[in-house]
Formats: structure tokens, C-alpha cells, sequence
């Protein structure tokens, strides 16, 4: 039975707080802490824990279920490169899903000059986009579409507007996820990621502990004014009431579901002194390894920065070169708006 912690207030709740402390080496080490977690785990994903227990990641393999070559990263990667590269002329929902038909058609932010391992509902929401469909309408909302797709690329967002008021934070964010996954789940799963990878990125003495107890005070506290949001909350109880780095490993579940998929990852950084170990628990859990190893290395690498991603883990990645001129170009844009 889990039990409702008091929230402790660690932070001041201000969304201007430290902002000063948004550094280029946190905005790096999103972008290639991503990209790194993403191809740890494409070898690996959908493997089962036991196998993974028998044979765990340690280093950047090749091969695998896709057979790639090591630092090859996947749909997580494309999709969250197209959100920023296009937030660099500001938030435009259409320039957006114009990106994500480049992606899926003309293997645009791809690490190898090809598509793969995208989802069924994801690539379903971008052909109805390129047909013509509404953006409002483009996502999957059926109860069996609330997968993970959204997670990782809604972040850049997240981090681009971190000085609005939480309630327009959340409706951007339900906006720009709802271009593959509408469903009111999956959109408050985006949220919460975004709120946890925004606290991180603000720095100053603020640890992924510190930074979880934040998320969940501000997450409660919308879901209170929004009456709307309380049923689908109900399905996040174990992340917004209860601390998840308490529970067991064998509770832990590391599905493509956008709850078990932000449970995963809380409990992987959570639970873990550096990136490297931060990433690797991440990816052991199986499964979905890619998407939960992106979303992990995208926190970790908000907290520890990109220079404690091991540098044999950055050398190995396809297209980082692109990577780090987006990460610097991105991180000037965020300065720009915190300053406007």
C-alpha cells in the first residue's frame, strides 16, 4: 500500500528562479545525454531483464535488434531534434509537424540516413498530419495510445518556455504532443517529464531529489485548478504520492505505457550517483530500453552536464557534431527568452 508523503518544499516555486544557472554544458548534456541513452538501449530493446541480468549493457554495442552500428540512436532522438532545431524560430505547432513528416518520409534528423523504430501510433499521427488532418486531431486518443512517444521530443519545450505560468506550460505542451498522443494520459505524462527536466536544467542546489519533490508540489497543485486532469492523475499516484526511488525493482515496469515508461526513468535516476550509472540502470531494465535510456540520459544529463558523459560514449554517436551546434543554438534561444 502506498502512503501520501507530506510534499516538502525544497524550492520557492518561482518561474524565474535561477535562471541564471541555465549553463550551455546542462542544455549539452540534454541533447547528447538523449542521444547517448537512446543508443545504449536500441541494441537491447525489447529484451527481457532476465537476459539483460545475464548479459548487461556496459558500453555502446553495435548489432542488435536492428542490427546498427554503436551510436546509432533512433525515432526518440529525430523527433526531439525537430522540436528544438524548429523552436529556434520560436513555437509554430505547423513548422513542427512539418519537420515530423520530413522525418518519417524523407529520413529528416535521422543518425544514419533512415527511419526505423518508430511506433505504430506515432507513425499512424504523422501520415494523417501529412494528409491534411487537423494538428488538434492528428494524435492517437484512444485509451490503448497512451505509448511513450511524446516523452522525449515535448522536453525541448518544456525547457524553451520554462518562464510561463505552469497552466500555459501544460497547454503547450498538450498541444505539441498531441501531434502523435492526444489522450489527457499521455499529455499529463508529457507534462511531468517536462516540469522534472525543467527543474533540473535551473541547477544551483538543486539535486534530482529536490527536483522531483518540486515537479510533484506544482503537478498536484495544477491537477487541483483543473478538474479535467484528476481522473487521469489517478494512474500517476505512484509518482505524484509516494517517492517511486522507494520501491523495488521488481515493481518497476519498463513498457512503451507512459506510466510505466516515466516510472522507469524516475526510479533510474533517482536511484543513481552519475550518468553513467544513471543510464545503464535505465537501459538493464528492458524493454523499451531506447526511449527509457533517451529519457533518462535527457535528466541526467540536465543534472551532471555534458562533461560527465563519458567521452568514449560521445565519440561513438552518429550525427554529434549536428548535435552540439543545435545544443549551442538551442541554449542561446533559451537565454534569449528567460531575458525577454
Amino acid at each position: 500500500m502506498l502512503i501520501k508523503i507530506p510534499t516538502l518544499i525544497f524550492i520557492i516555486l518561482d518561474s524565474n528562479y535561477m535562471v541564471s544557472n541555465i549553463s550551455l554544458d546542462r542544455i549539452k548534456g540534454f541533447f547528447m545525454g538523449l542521444a547517448v541513452g537512446d543508443a545504449l538501449g536500441i541494441p537491447v530493446e525489447f529484451y527481457s531483464r532476465k537476459k539483460l541480468i545475464e548479459n548487461p549493457v556496459t558500453d555502446m554495442r553495435s548489432g542488435g535488434t536492428y542490427e546498427t552500428p554503436a551510436g546509432t540512436w533512433s525515432v526518440d532522438g529525430s523527433l526531439t531534434f525537430c522540436v528544438a532545431e524548429s523552436l529556434l524560430q520560436g513555437f509554430h505547432l505547423q513548422n513542427i509537424a512539418d519537420k515530423f513528416v520530413q522525418f518519417l518520409y524523407q529520413d529528416y534528423w535521422t543518425a544514419r540516413n533512415e527511419v526505423f523504430d518508430v511506433g505504430v501510433v506515432v507513425a499512424q499521427s504523422v501520415e494523417r498530419i501529412k494528409k491534411g488532418a487537423k494538428l488538434a486531431e492528428a494524435g492517437g486518443n484512444d485509451e490503448m495510445d497512451n505509448g511513450n512517444g511524446a516523452l522525449n521530443y515535448t522536453l525541448p519545450l518544456g525547457l524553451y518556455h520554462h518562464s510561463l505560468p505552469v497552466s500555459q506550460r501544460f497547454a503547450e505542451i498538450a498541444q505539441l504532443s498531441s501531434l502523435t498522443n492526444r489522450h489527457l494520459r499521455s499529455v499529463l505524462g508529457a507534462f511531468i517529464f517536462s516540469e522534472m527536466g525543467l527543474w533540473l536544467m535551473r541547477g544551483g542546489h538543486i539535486t534530482p531529489q529536490k527536483a522531483y519533490d518540486a515537479m510533484t508540489q506544482t503537478v498536484n497543485e495544477l491537477i487541483e485548478e483543473e478538474e479535467n486532469l484528476e481522473q487521469e492523475a489517478r494512474h500517476y499516484h505512484r509518482i505524484l504520492h509516494a517517492n517511486i526511488a522507494d520501491l523495488p525493482e521488481g515493481t518497476i515496469q519498463s513498457t512503451a505505457y507512459v506510466v510505466h515508461s516515466l516510472e522507469a526513468c524516475f526510479w533510474s535516476l533517482l536511484n543513481s550517483s552519475n550518468f553513467s550509472e544513471a543510464v545503464l540502470k535505465a537501459v538493464n531494465l528492458g524493454e523499451d530500453a531506447d526511449t527509457i535510456g533517451a529519457m533518462t540520459g535527457a535528466l541526467a544529463g540536465l543534472y551532471y552536464g555534458y562533461e560527465h558523459i563519458p567521452q568514449e560514449w560521445i565519440t561513438s554517436i552518429a550525427r554529434k557534431d549536428d548535435i552540439l551546434k543545435l545544443s549551442t543554438e538551442f541554449y542561446q534561444k533559451v537565454i534569449n527568452v528567460s531575458h525577454a
